[in-house]
């Protein structure tokens, strides 16, 4: 009996992600984004795998924050209300990390 296992958006863009399917093995991809994982048997269990990262919300307005890379494969956390932006980092963990720091905590 084949299992149905629902698919986590991508950590990327949160689109709904795909996956491609070369019998026996399986990619998952995001088709917005292009950020895929590698070839496998356990593709699926992979991608969805990853820890829920936390992202606070904006300090200056409040509203929900996203993490966005840029052409040079560098890390931001931008605002999606007033377009605040962190400093570009070398990983998503460290642009988080950046942005999730507050004065006084």
């Amino acid at each position: 009996m084949n299992e149905v296992i629902k698919l986590r958006p991508c950590p990327f863009c949160g689109h709904e992600a795909d996956v491609n399917i070369s019998e026996p093995s399986k990619q998952v991809f995001c088709p917005n984004c292009g950020a895929a994982n590698v070839w496998g048997e356990d593709a699926v269990r992979r991608w969805n795998r990853r820890k829920k990262e936390i992202i606070k919300n904006c300090p200056i307005c409040g509203a929900r924050a996203s993490v966005y890379m840029a052409y040079d494969s560098t890390f931001c956390v931008q605002c999606r209300k007033c377009h605040l932006t962190s400093s570009y980092k070398r990983t998503r963990k460290e642009a988080i990390k950046t942005w999730n720091r507050r004065v006084g905590e």
